[in-house]
Parts: C-alpha cells; sequence; structure tokens
C-alpha cells in the first residue's frame, strides 16, 4: 500500500525537508536482545538494535533496519543529527515517499494495548491498592531503567543491575495485566 502524499498524513516522527528528503525522529535504545521498532515515545520512534553503541554499529544498524523495513538502500538513510546521543534525527533520501506504515504496525499495535492498559489503570487503580502498587513500581523500574541505559557505557555490575531491573518490570507487568484483566472481566460481569 503507498504511502499517503499530503503532508499531514505523515506520522508524528517524520516531516518533509526543504531538500526532498524525509527526516525522522528516532530515540535510540542499542545493545537490545534483537532489533525492532519498538513503540513511539515523545513523537519519537523508538528501534531497538542489537548493536552496541560502539564505533558506530549501533548506527549503521538502525539505518539497516530502517531501510529494510522502508525498502531501501542503506546508503539512503544518513544520521543527520545526535549521532552519540539516542535522540536522533535520520535524514531519508528517496525518489518517491517511503511506505511509512512498514514502521508502525508493530509500535501502534503496542501503543494501543499500553492506552488501554492505561486507561483500564487509571479507571480502576483507586479502588484497587494492588493494581497501584504494582502500578507505582512498574513507573520507578522504568525510570531506574532509563537512568541506567542512557549512559554510553555500562559496567558489567550495571549491566546485572539493568538486568535485574527489567526482570522485576516483566514479572510486575505480567502481574499487572493479569490484574487489569481480571478486575475488566469482573466488572464486565457485573453490569
Amino acid at each position: 500500500m503507498p504511502a499517503a502524499d499530503a503532508p499531514d498524513t505523515l506520522p508524528s516522527f517524520v516531516s518533509r525537508a526543504a531538500d526532498g528528503s524525509w527526516h525522522m525522529l528516532v530515540h535510540a535504545l542499542p545493545g537490545a536482545k534483537k532489533s525492532e521498532f519498538s513503540g513511539i515515545r515523545d513523537g519519537r520512534l523508538c528501534i531497538r538494535t542489537a548493536a552496541p553503541a560502539v564505533e558506530n554499529k549501533a548506527n549503521a544498524a538502525l539505518a539497516a533496519l530502517t531501510a529494510r523495513a522502508l525498502r531501501l538502500r542503506p546508503a539512503k538513510i544518513s544520521v543527520l543529527s545526535g549521532a552519540k546521543s539516542r535522540q536522533k534525527c535520520l535524514r531519508i533520501a528517496a525518489d518517491a515517499e517511503p511506505d511509512w506504515n512498514r514502521l508502525l504496525p508493530l509500535a501502534e499495535r503496542r501503543n494501543a494495548v499500553e492506552k488501554k492498559e492505561y486507561e483500564l489503570l487509571e479507571k480502576l487503580a483507586p479502588t484497587h491498592p494492588d493494581l497501584k502498587s504494582l502500578w507505582d513500581d512498574h513507573i520507578l523500574y522504568e525510570k531506574q531503567l532509563e537512568k541506567l541505559e542512557s549512559k554510553t557505557f555500562m559496567t558489567p555490575a550495571e549491566k546485572q543491575e539493568a538486568g535485574r531491573i527489567k526482570k522485576h518490570k516483566l514479572d510486575g507487568k505480567t502481574k499487572l495485566v493479569a490484574l487489569l484483566q481480571h478486575y475488566a472481566a469482573s466488572s464486565e460481569d457485573g453490569r
């Protein structure tokens, strides 16, 4: 399916440049278990890469993953700004507008699920302290991870700590989702 021509149909993280190329705002997460588009945060497409953030490997992996998804040559994608930062702007030079939808399905699906869970959580948290406690823990783990992952280099101890936090965060999220589903089903049965 071709991408729409109208500029107002561009995803929030893409803009058209004066030279005819496109600029794409990304939040890079190098050193991940697998390379993937993982969501949209603060108007940026989050891209995880398995490549580490050393010797430009993560930037090359980011360009290759994006090029593959958009069916372009990697040479058509360059880092315009933020080469040594997690916040980047990519320049995409293509003869025709890329099909941005190829970047979105997983990211949008994940964000839609999280939004639905969050809305349910806001509704149920005041009357269910167990949900509120799990959510507060989840936010705390997210902040701790973000602080660790924002470092250019992590020591082995910090990597181990990040792994421990991720495990606790995932365990808590699993419990949180199970409780949300339980309470949602209970409230539907009680209608």
